[in-house]
């Protein structure tokens, strides 16, 4: 995976995890807030194209959220 250098580990994987496609130079912030704008610059996976997308940028902060807790006294972002 290439780092993008303004996003965290932690971010990037989440987003890598549930994103086919997102802009590289947006923030994660400003990423789930389009995504959840519909913002047609962002591409869910196939399997979540049905859900809610504001359930799909919650999910793509709860894996945030466990990649941190799991990983996050090995990694430093």
């Amino acid at each position: 995976m290439k780092q993008i250098p303004h996003l965290t580990y932690s971010e990037q994987f989440a987003l890598d995890e549930w994103l086919n496609d997102y802009p590289e130079n947006m923030s994660y912030e400003d990423i789930l807030d389009a995504l959840t704008s519909e913002d047609e610059s962002i591409t869910v996976w196939a399997a979540m194209k049905d859900h809610p997308l504001s359930h799909v940028a919650g999910f793509i902060d709860d894996t945030r959220l466990h990649f941190e807790r799991v990983v996050g006294s090995t990694l430093h972002d």
